[in-house]
């Protein structure tokens, strides 16, 4: 059986709770960037003569 001190659950508790905030930092910035990628995508396709294939309308 294991007994755990009041302070070693609340150490516990601090070093999940840094992970996951370290985790949700990681993802926020990981979707910036594909943010930024799609949005350099978009003003590629929006520049005429920039895509390799020729447009017909």
């Amino acid at each position: 059986k294991i007994s755990r001190s009041g302070n070693g659950v609340a150490h516990e508790f601090a070093r999940v709770a840094v992970e996951s905030l370290r985790n949700i930092d990681l993802e926020n910035r990981l979707s910036r960037k594909a943010l930024l990628a799609l949005k350099e995508d978009e003003r590629n396709l929006a520049m005429p003569g920039k895509e390799e294939r020729p447009e017909t309308h």
